[in-house]
This record gives C-alpha cells, sequence and structure tokens, in this order.
C-alpha cells in the first residue's frame, strides 16, 4: 500500500507464527515439569513449608499453561491474518487484472 496505508511482509509474519508456536511448545514442556512434588518429599522437617511451596508451584505451573494456551492462540490468530491478508490481495489483485 501506500505510504498511508500499511504493509505486510508474508514470510515474515508466517516465520513469526512459527516462533510463536515454537515458543508455545517449550511453555507447554515447562508446565508440565513444573508440577509440585508430594508433600513427603520435604521431609519430616521440611513439611512446615511445604504447603506453601506446594502452593507456589501449582500457581506457577498453572499461569505456565495459561501461557502456553494464549501463545497457541496468538499463533492461530498470526496465521489467520496472514491467510485474510493473502485472501484479500490476491481477490485485489484479480479485479485489477480484470480491468480491460
Amino acid at each position: 500500500m501506500s505510504d498511508d496505508g500499511f504493509t505486510v511482509d508474508p514470510e515474515s509474519l508466517s516465520g513469526h507464527a512459527g516462533s510463536v508456536d515454537g515458543f508455545a511448545g517449550h511453555l507447554r514442556t515447562v508446565a508440565a515439569a513444573a508440577r509440585p512434588i508430594g508433600l513427603d518429599a520435604y521431609g519430616v522437617v521440611g513439611r512446615a513449608f511445604a504447603g506453601s511451596a506446594v502452593d507456589a508451584a501449582t500457581r506457577g505451573c498453572g499461569a505456565l499453561g495459561e501461557l502456553a494456551i494464549a501463545a497457541a492462540a496468538y499463533r492461530g490468530d498470526l496465521q489467520a491474518c496472514l491467510s485474510d491478508y493473502l485472501l484479500v490481495d490476491r481477490e485485489v489483485a484479480d479485479a485489477f487484472r480484470a480491468i480491460p
């Protein structure tokens, strides 16, 4: 488009969607690995602190899972944006080609 509009680089947008997808995958892996361990793992003395540690780990694991879901949704939005852009670009180009 002109200087008054915008431009889209389909390859860059596709590459960014791929990067976001990779990031979402890493977040899913970390969220799965971050599951809290059982209270018995803290021993007799550590049990006094185990509840807080397990609660914190549970919240952190949940937050990582939510980030993974959000990143995957963002990747989907980026891919939809790319598809929509390419469709509109093709339709506009076809309309200009049809002008005698």
